[in-house]
């Protein structure tokens, strides 16, 4: 789909859609905006405006900002945009600039295009259209659309932070989110720095398009602006890099957990055996005494006194020494603790 915007002097303009567009003379101007281009689309295209068609089938698979030619200028950029559910999209776009005309390219429908496409129609009597201007409105707004898919990313950002600190998701499902969101960062970061190279080349006149002063300063704020939110992305990645890291000590804080409750099992553990090994011992031996007063064949059956006190005996000296035992292995068990020198 093709949709234009013609100007040929101050008092007569035009606009419209279809490849029955008018082709720009020396002091005319033409913008082009082009959606999905058929094959008819793509050979008028290429024939009037002087476009191989290999970059038509080349500029889809970029994957980042890449310059082809200088005269005319044509270069391919990489946009991300908002769908209106609020999700981040890519598309790749194909610029041609001329001396008289713009040509935009584009394999699915941009919303800010068609914005700006609206607004210049609008405005078509008023607007001194040049390459450079509206090269400049259709970068200019496809930068500003990239703050708000960084506040996205930053909203994300804080969630997994808060989702790290609460332990409301598995600690692995929230790396992993982390990671690819790092990774969409570490290639928008790319894309942006390529554009900006495209632009500064522009800007300073490395290119056969003529620009008015005050069209280099409308550049210079586009260039200033990729340049700003790469160093918002590059921001936006460290603060993922410390939520990595968050979730680093999270982990190490449950396992020394984990751990401290093992050693506690054990040493409850420890603390039962040989409780029972105390009470095991106590009773081993009055139950040996009472054993010997039970052989018929000692002649110490019928003295009960003297079995009384043998058992009393047999049983308070085992219990004793537990309890001694057991007050040493306590106050041994008990870390040390240095005394603190007095600060004078």
């Amino acid at each position: 789909m093709i949709r234009w915007l013609y100007k040929a002097s101050a008092k007569k303009h035009s606009s419209g859609t279809g490849i029955e567009y008018p082709v720009p003379k020396k002091n005319d101007f033409i913008w082009l905006s082009v959606v999905s281009p058929k094959p008819d689309e793509i050979d008028n295209i290429s024939r009037d405006f002087k476009v191989a068609k290999k970059i038509f089938e080349n500029y889809p698979r970029i994957k980042r900002s890449k310059r082809y030619r200088f005269k005319p200028l044509i270069f391919g950029i990489v946009d991300y945009y908002l769908t209106d559910k609020k999700e981040v999209k890519k598309v790749n776009e194909l610029f041609v600039v001329g001396e008289n005309y713009i040509v935009t390219i584009s394999g699915s429908p941009i919303p800010q295009h068609t914005i700006m496409f609206n607004k210049l129609k609008n405005e078509l009597k008023e607007w001194k259209l040049t390459p450079g201007r509206v090269l400049y409105e259709v970068m200019d707004e496809d930068s500003e659309e990239n703050y708000e898919l960084l506040e996205i990313f930053e909203d994300k950002i804080v969630q997994l932070e808060k989702e790290i600190t609460t332990h409301n998701h598995k600690i692995s499902t929230l790396v992993k989110s982390i990671i690819e969101l790092k990774r969409t960062l570490t290639i928008m970061s790319r894309v942006l720095w390529s554009s900006s190279k495209i632009v500064f080349s522009i800007k300073k006149g490395l290119t056969p398009l003529k620009l008015t002063e005050s069209e280099m300063h409308l550049l210079d704020d586009v260039h200033d602006t990729f340049v700003h939110q790469i160093e918002t992305i590059n921001v936006q990645r460290e603060m993922l890099t410390d939520a990595i890291t968050i979730s680093q000590t999270f982990i190490s804080n449950k396992l020394a957990e984990l751990s401290n409750k093992v050693n506690m099992s054990v040493k409850r553990l420890t603390w039962i055996m040989m409780l029972l090994t105390g009470v095991a011992t106590v009773l081993t031996i009055p139950n040996t005494v009472a054993t010997l007063f039970g052989i018929p064949a000692l002649p110490l059956a019928g003295k009960w006194r003297l079995i009384l006190w043998a058992l009393a005996i047999s049983t308070v000296l085992p219990i004793a020494w537990f309890y001694f035992y057991w007050k040493r292995i306590i106050r041994e068990d008990q870390p040390y603790e240095e005394e603190m020198p007095e600060v004078i």
